[in-house]
């Protein structure tokens, strides 16, 4: 699908420039070259989005190998495999889609405009802005990304697990998957619980079936496989689900992770221009803060304030 639509479709994404290497290329409004990352596979891959599909590979790989062979009975078995086969099937099947599906704007397809029509703000329609970057008019909620160096429309984050940004294109797809691997690690982490309380409880009937589908009957050693992907596990629910539940506070408040960083940033901003006003009431410095003797931004605002020459 991606190679289809970077590729093979005339148009997909018009660059503007040739490019060497046949990545799509831009020219900012000041020179510099702006290259947009096409889709999550696209190198140098985030350090994290390694991490998340060597964890999402390992917590497979362990539950199929130690946990699903030795839940009580068959019938659990069967039924929690097959669950956790389709669980796993859809969460790496939309762990490939968020990765490749198109998320940018889809103004930003069209040709690069000249920077004085961009700087002529009665020039731009309804509901659009302009992008110094892109050199074209986007849609009003559109945010060029640092790291994808592209406008995605209705901007929400860039997601480091995917290597790619979420917006209003694709957060939906977003919500189902990080939903999808929530779900995939509570069942883990509930048969895998299981399973090992079985064991310490019923040590003979489980060594015989360690002894049956391994070879091997060392109930210490299955035990500590168990707990290391119990561990694991659990520190997934801890950050998936810490996840789920802020996205799910900003559908419910109709906010965007965008909008919220904003707002936390205008509230710190307001609290130190509360404290600037108030000296009396400055947090005193740690014990371990440098302690100076003139503040020179301090002394710049007040001169500034009082239109004041500075010397």
């Amino acid at each position: 699908v991606s190679v289809l639509y970077w590729r093979m479709i005339p148009g997909a994404w018009n660059p503007g420039l040739p490019s060497e290497d046949g990545r799509p290329k831009f020219t900012s409004i000041t020179g510099l070259d702006v290259r947009p990352r096409r889709h999550g596979f696209e190198l140098p891959l985030d350090t994290w989005q390694i991490w998340g599909w060597w964890s999402i590979v390992a917590i497979f790989v362990m539950y199929f190998c130690v946990t699903g062979p030795m839940l009580p009975n068959h019938a659990a078995a069967f039924s929690v495999t097959a669950v956790m086969a389709s669980i796993g099937t859809i969460v790496i099947a939309m762990k490939i889609i968020m990765s490749i599906l198109p998320n940018e704007d889809l103004q930003t397809h069209g040709p690069q405009l000249p920077a004085a029509t961009l700087r002529d703000t009665s020039l731009a329609p309804t509901g659009a802005s302009m992008c110094s970057y892109c050199r074209r008019w986007t849609d009003r909620s559109s945010r060029h990304c640092a790291v994808c160096d592209k406008c995605v429309i209705g901007f929400d984050h860039h997601c480091r697990w995917l290597n790619v940004c979420v917006g209003s294109r694709n957060y939906r797809p977003f919500i189902g998957f990080v939903s999808a691997t929530l779900a995939s690690l509570l069942v883990v982490v509930a048969a895998t619980a299981a399973t090992a309380a079985d064991c310490l409880g019923h040590v003979d009937r489980c060594r015989s079936r360690l002894r049956l589908m391994y070879g091997e009957a060392s109930i210490e050693a299955y035990l500590v496989f168990a707990f290391v992907l119990l561990a694991y596990t659990l520190c997934g629910v801890g950050v998936i689900g810490h996840l789920w539940c802020y996205h799910m506070w900003l559908i419910a408040t109709g906010r965007t992770t965008y909008s919220h960083i904003q707002e936390q940033r205008e509230r710190k901003r307001a609290e130190r221009e509360r404290q600037r006003l108030a000296p009396g009431e400055n947090t005193p410095p740690g014990c371990c803060a440098e302690v100076k003797r003139r503040d020179f931004k301090a002394e710049n605002r007040s001169r500034t304030a009082e239109n004041a020459p500075f010397s």
